[in-house]
């Protein structure tokens, strides 16, 4: 342990040396403090000059959300550039497709602890000189933690986009506690994608002056159509006069088992009803034993992790979604765009900012959902009609707040 992180610190001195190294080579004291000191109305003059955005991101999965920003920042005349800690994968490759010039710091033996967080701001650095990158959106805390770090050495101007709220308060994760305490620090602007963010930001001391509201925003072509035969053949699969869809990590706080009692008591009342959970997750195990003890095998489906998500929500007749803990959840808005009923808790992430109960969705009670997700499966499973019509006015209301359309003024007026 003391080794590693000898080799941390020495890591850290040496991207330090560099930056010294890097000033003493452009001239006296007097430029290197010209240099490190410069006037904010100079810099924002140099990015108006510089039309490249790097949008730096852990994962490589496909992320409609980062795609369609990407686009939409090509058509308003930035270079953007990707960047992303996991190795090339489908994300690269979609946006190699609009001409996002994509790269990842992956390599095939890579190093965990603080060393992993050394090297990636290495990364970084070089990436940034070497490509002239002055303006960075770090999505998720980690990343933007680094890029901070990062901007200690090489001036650049890191915009954090939020993605959780109150979730690893919840779980009282120290590390990722501390991931976004420094990211919070660190940021110049942080990006608030729901007004539940917003609140938690301020609440964890966040100055208002640090904080812009925009929502996280999709291009909703790029899903794509549900395949109708794939779906067709899920129904056939799971045969039932109302199918479940539960899609979401296997995690304590997304509350699996309250689907499950849900489920269950429904089948108790004569209800023929199933359940396809769809994610993976540390409750994997635990739920497995549940759907066992409970003799709820063939009633109760895990699937495991999918890609063709949208085609199960084509499949199914409802979402039931009971997280405890949301910022601006994607797979309702993705229910909405398959024109499915969903039912979500009121007061979690940004539901009651679109969802309105029994309008365009069922809401329930965030402390106590299982006995009106209940009652309302059990008065709507022979409705299939009502289902229809509040899937139709989901999808309306989906596509009116949340096209990528809806942003671009908010994106110019952050970019000037």
């Amino acid at each position: 342990m003391t080794t590693r992180i000898g080799m941390a610190v020495h890591g850290l001195f040496t991207i330090f040396f560099q930056r010294e190294t890097f000033l003493k080579k452009s001239g006296n004291s007097t430029i290197r403090s010209a240099t490190l000191l410069k006037r904010p109305t100079d810099f924002i003059q140099e990015m108006s000059s510089n039309r490249r955005i790097l949008i730096y991101y852990p994962f490589n999965g496909k992320a409609v959300a980062i795609e369609s920003k990407a686009e939409m920042l090509i058509r308003l005349n930035y270079e953007v550039f990707l960047l992303t800690w996991a190795p090339r994968g489908e994300l690269h490759k979609r946006c190699d497709a609009i001409g996002v010039k994509t790269f990842s710091t992956a390599k095939a033996k890579q190093h965990g602890g603080v060393l992993f967080f050394v090297y990636q701001t290495k990364q970084l650095l070089s990436f940034c000189k070497k490509n002239e990158i002055r303006l960075l959106f770090a999505h998720f805390q980690s990343v933007a933690m680094v890029a901070g770090i990062a901007n200690y050495f090489r001036k650049v101007r890191v915009v954090y986009f939020r993605h959780n709220s109150d979730y690893f308060e919840l779980r009282n994760s120290r590390k990722e506690l501390f991931f976004n305490k420094m990211a919070n620090k660190l940021s110049e602007t942080i990006i608030a994608i729901s007004d539940n963010v917003y609140t938690q930001l301020l609440k964890e001391g966040v100055d208002a002056k640090k904080i812009k509201r925009i929502n996280l925003a999709y291009d909703f072509t790029k899903y794509g159509r549900p395949d109708l035969a794939i779906a067709a053949s899920i129904r056939d699969e799971y045969k039932a006069n109302i199918l479940l869809l539960a899609a979401a990590r296997l995690d304590a706080l997304k509350r699996h088992k309250d689907i499950f009692q849900v489920v269950k008591a429904l089948c108790d009342k004569g209800i023929d009803c199933k359940l396809i959970c769809v994610g993976d997750g540390p409750l994997k195990g635990e739920l497995e034993k549940w759907i066992e003890e409970n003799r709820m095998k063939g009633k109760i489906i895990l699937k495991g992790f999918v890609h063709n998500v949208i085609d199960y929500l084509a499949a199914c007749d409802l979402l039931i979604h009971l997280s405890y803990s949301e910022a601006s959840n994607q797979v309702v808005k993705e229910a909405g765009i398959c024109r499915k009923a969903v039912i979500a808790c009121k007061g979690v992430g940004n539901f009651e900012e679109y969802l309105e109960d029994n309008v365009n969705a069922f809401l329930v009670d965030k402390e106590s959902p299982v006995d009106p997700s209940i009652e309302i499966l059990a008065k709507y499973a022979g409705d299939k009609a009502h289902l229809t019509e509040l899937g139709q006015n989901l999808y309306d209301t989906v596509i009116a707040k949340f096209d990528i359309s809806s942003v671009v003024g908010d994106y110019k007026a952050l970019l000037q």
